[in-house]
Formats: C-alpha cells, sequence, structure tokens
C-alpha cells in the first residue's frame, strides 16, 4: 500500500572470488579466464569506485577457484532469499574486499543498467530510500589478484569502505569466530563503533542481525 515500508535485500556470497553468474559476461566482457563465471578485482583508476563494467571497465577473469553461490541482485522474494541462503556451503579462502565491491554494486543506482529492472537500486539522493551494506566474514582477508595495483585484500578493502560511506550508504560489519588479526579492517570498515559485531556463536550472530 502507499506509504508503507519496503525492504529489498541482495547477496554478494564471496570465498576465494565472486562468483556473478548470469551477469559475468557483463563484468569481464566474456566468461573467461580459467572457463568460470567468477570475478576477481578492476585496476586502474576505477578499481575503487561503483561505476558499471560499461563505464568504469571490465573486472578481472583471474579467479583461481569458483564458488558455486552466485549473487542475487535485490529480489522482492523472501522466500527466495531464504532458499538461496539455505544452500550455501562454505568453501575457499577470502577475498573479502570482492565481497565488499560486489556488495556495494548491488545497492549502487550506476548498475541500474546492469541488474533486472525489478532490482534496479534506489538513487543515492533519495530521502524515502536507506541503503546499507552488511559484511560479514569467519577469516583473514587473504586473497587478492591485484596486489601490485591495488593492494593486498585489506588494503583494498579499506578503500572500498570508504568510498563506500562516502556515499551515505551503511556500513555493518559482522566478524564470526573470525581471527584477532581481521578486526581491525572490520572495524575499520563499519560506519560506526556500533556497527561492528564480534560474535562467537549462533545465538549472538542472530542477537547481532536482530
Amino acid at each position: 500500500p502507499p506509504g508503507a515500508r519496503r525492504a529489498r535485500l541482495g547477496l554478494a556470497p564471496y570465498s576465494t572470488s565472486v562468483n556473478a553468474g548470469a551477469y559475468a559476461r557483463i563484468a569481464k566482457g566474456a566468461v573467461g579466464g580459467f572457463g568460470n563465471t567468477c570475478v576477481s578485482e578492476r585496476k586502474g583508476r576505477n578499481a575503487f569506485n561503483d561505476l558499471d563494467p560499461a563505464t568504469g571497465g571490465l573486472f578481472g577473469a583471474k579467479a583461481s577457484s569458483c564458488p558455486t553461490a552466485t549473487l542475487l541482485a535485490l529480489p522482492d522474494d523472501r522466500q527466495r532469499l531464504i532458499a538461496t541462503i539455505n544452500a550455501y556451503e562454505p568453501s575457499g579462502t577470502t577475498a573479502g574486499h570482492l565481497g565488499i565491491g560486489w556488495a556495494w554494486y548491488l545497492v549502487s543506482p550506476s548498475w541500474t543498467g546492469v541488474w533486472p529492472p525489478e532490482s534496479a537500486p534506489g538513487a543515492y539522493d533519495d530521502k524515502k530510500v536507506l541503503k546499507a551494506v552488511v559484511l560479514m566474514t569467519d577469516g583473514m582477508f587473504n586473497k587478492e589478484y591485484e596486489a601490485a595495483a591495488n593492494g593486498t585484500s585489506a588494503v583494498q578493502a579499506a578503500q572500498l569502505c570508504q568510498q563506500i560511506k562516502g556515499q551515505n550508504v551503511l556500513v555493518f560489519t559482522v566478524a564470526l569466530q573470525a581471527p584477532a588479526s581481521v578486526l581491525p579492517v572490520l572495524r575499520g570498515c563499519a560506519s560506526s563503533p556500533t556497527y561492528f559485531f564480534n560474535v562467537a556463536d549462533g545465538d549472538s550472530l542472530a542477537s547481532a542481525y536482530q
């Protein structure tokens, strides 16, 4: 009904890389590299912004392994979200910066032409829209593909988080039994200290999300 609140959630699963699924050809120009639909980071002057691939340049095809879980772009379907999450399985190392980047693209109006019409993100300056990114990890940021150009995964994560917050997108971070060495990265990424959660078990994880 008019005036009712509506929430849409997208999913950007990541491990050794991000599986762009049906959007891989748009993201990297062709399904190439190692013959999978996973992407590595973009390098150059647009490495840390949210320009779409046609404007900002293509993403890399260097992903050495490819998780089966694929992106889900802001569906308006609660059951589809639940079924997608239930199908996820853990695997691989942690390219956390790729997860951060692709979570941003899911809510970025610059990517409106990439996602389906029903998944189009609202404008940054729409005062009726609140945008947020939630990053959760249980591991270190230990996998990157453009370290020489962009820095380590942790360095890239910090850069991306600063850019996301600069667009007034809220950033929440959740460490689930994560090593101490990754906690400073997650604290720095969060929009405020109260948006960072360090949890040890399922009960405290549920509480953090509430």
